[in-house]
């Protein structure tokens, strides 16, 4: 179960799948998907355990300043006003569900 009361105030956590399990062609992960996503999830699944994530993260984190140097036209393309910026590139553009800017970097 996704949400969980703990005192006065209802908590949810991450659902978590393994990378082994998505890489098992044969496990049935719809269970996990729908905890994630479905009404009582928090709309976001992580994926543990992914070889060589490190690496890849830090590889990926240096084209960072290059993503935000292209021109703006470049940038533009990059953009997904439909999913409120979660996806590509948004520099501010992000939408609450208030309808507020957000933003969120770790």
């Amino acid at each position: 179960m996704a949400a969980e009361p703990v005192g006065p105030f209802p908590t949810a956590r991450t659902v978590t799948i393994s990378y082994s399990d998505i890489k098992e062609k044969s496990r049935d992960l719809s269970m996990n998907i729908e905890e994630g996503f479905g009404p009582n999830g928090l709309g976001i699944i992580s994926v543990s355990d992914v070889p060589g994530f490190s690496l890849l993260r830090q590889n990926l984190l240096h084209l960072a300043p290059r993503v935000a140097r292209l021109p703006d036209d470049v940038k533009k393309k990059l953009e997904d006003p439909e999913s409120r910026y979660n996806f590509g590139w948004s520099h501010g553009k992000e939408k609450l569900e208030s309808g507020k800017v957000g933003k969120f970097y770790c």
